[in-house]
């Protein structure tokens, strides 16, 4: 399956996106619609992403997710109407931090988020 059909299954529309993290806001909490499409974002993104050990990839998800859940208030309207790629952004920034911690500095461990070839793959 090319990534086509992956991005077809994402089911993440903008407007409504925006709308639940609106109504989340203003109750100070998220609503269970808003943390799926924050699940749905984390596990799609991924999988532009390579990894030598699947195990990195749960890992990264989860440090994605709790940077989603930490800071889903930094969203904006004003300055971006784009919730999808505000929090995509941040889902990567999430991968890379998390990735930098479980493979210390100096231990050889390389992460690139460069695109692989002419390809949407990035990789790890």
């Amino acid at each position: 399956m090319g990534y086509k059909g992956i991005k077809a299954k994402l089911e993440v529309n903008n407007e409504d996106f925006v709308k639940e993290i609106m109504i989340s806001k203003g109750r100070n909490e998220l609503t269970s619609k808003a943390v799926d499409y924050f699940i749905k974002i984390a596990n799609h993104a991924i999988r532009k992403l390579h990894h030598k050990d699947p195990r990195d990839r749960e890992d990264c998800i989860q440090f994605a997710l709790l940077d989603l859940l930490l800071y889903w208030r930094n969203f904006d309207p004003t300055v971006s109407n784009n919730a999808f790629a505000f929090y995509t952004q941040m889902t990567y920034n999430g991968y890379a931090k998390g990735y930098k911690k479980i493979h210390k500095a100096g231990s050889g461990d390389v992460m690139s988020l460069d695109m692989v070839g002419d390809s949407e793959i990035f990789s790890v």
